[in-house]
């Protein structure tokens, strides 16, 4: 783990025993953590048939894995999630054009 400015970590790894862990549990306790800020990286493994949730306190589940038996919950801020084609917003479309107009008529003259 290392540790930011803030007091909190910048990246945290959780491998607990699958057995002996209520995950519901376990995530409550980490959100509410004094250890995990805004821009925090949290990668919880966990075993299959559980149910992880979409969001960590402030952060968001950015990517869920499956390595053979291991499953990993990757969480972080909203600002590291992909962006799908369907969230751009029609402002985005308009700024990318409005962009490449002012370099095509750079280049035109």
């Amino acid at each position: 783990m290392e540790q930011g400015q803030n007091g909190s970590f910048d990246y945290i790894s959780v491998t607990p025993p699958y057995t002996a862990v209520d995950y519901s549990v376990l995530m409550g306790q980490i959100s509410s953590s004094a250890l995990v800020g805004e821009d925090s990286f949290i990668v919880v493994e966990y075993p299959s048939r559980t149910d992880m949730l979409d969001t960590c306190g402030c952060l968001v589940k950015i990517s869920d894995r499956r390595f053979g038996r291991t499953h990993l919950a990757i969480y972080g801020p909203k600002w590291a999630q992909k962006r799908r084609k369907s969230d751009i917003s029609a402002g985005t479309i308009l700024r990318k054009f409005q962009v490449e107009s002012k370099r095509n008529s750079f280049t035109e003259t």
